[in-house]
């Protein structure tokens, strides 16, 4: 039996900050900490899925926090193997680290554009879709392109016999 899908609200549109004030009951006037914070992670009931019983929250300072944000893949449509049911990415940075600049909202993902994507091809950081006001953790610049893998196309043994008959084809058509 599978587990009950996760609360509605756990699901949102995109990351938000919220303004938090932290307050110790030890006979302190002034509250420990006071600004804004973001969700860091969601510990779940481990028998009852549904039931959430901590949420971690990390402060968030625009400008200079560094968030983990989750990839999505887009254009996938122009992407001669995506396009088929046998071949997709595989991803292997299933967070990208990045900066939001004030007074910009935090998207609630990195985009990936896969236009001209084939089998084998290796998805870079060359690919990412950043929007305006969000840039890259220093983390993620000093290694070099080329060295920074987001993910990977891989495809099955039937798509690539496919291609390889549809090249034969235009070969014979051309001659």
């Amino acid at each position: 039996k599978t587990p009950p899908p996760p609360p509605k609200w756990y699901k949102t549109e995109e990351m938000e900050e919220y303004n938090a004030r932290l307050e110790a009951h030890y006979n302190h006037q002034e509250p420990l900490y006071q600004g804004l914070v973001v969700p860091k992670n969601i510990n779940w009931h481990p028998v009852k899925s549904i039931d959430c019983f901590c949420i971690n929250y990390t402060p968030y300072h625009p400008g200079r926090t560094m968030l983990q944000l989750g990839v999505e893949y887009i254009n996938q449509e122009d992407s001669p193997a995506l396009r088929s049911d046998s071949c997709f990415p595989i991803t292997v940075q299933r967070k990208i680290n990045v900066v939001v600049e004030e007074g910009v909202s935090i998207p609630n993902a990195i985009e990936v554009d896969c236009t001209g994507l084939n089998v084998k091809d290796v998805i870079r950081r060359d690919r990412l879709v950043l929007p305006d006001g969000v840039r890259l953790d220093k983390s993620v610049l000093k290694r070099e392109s080329k060295n920074y893998v987001v993910g990977v196309v891989v495809g099955s043994r039937r798509y690539l016999l496919e291609e390889k008959d549809a090249g034969a084809a235009a070969e014979a058509e051309a001659e």
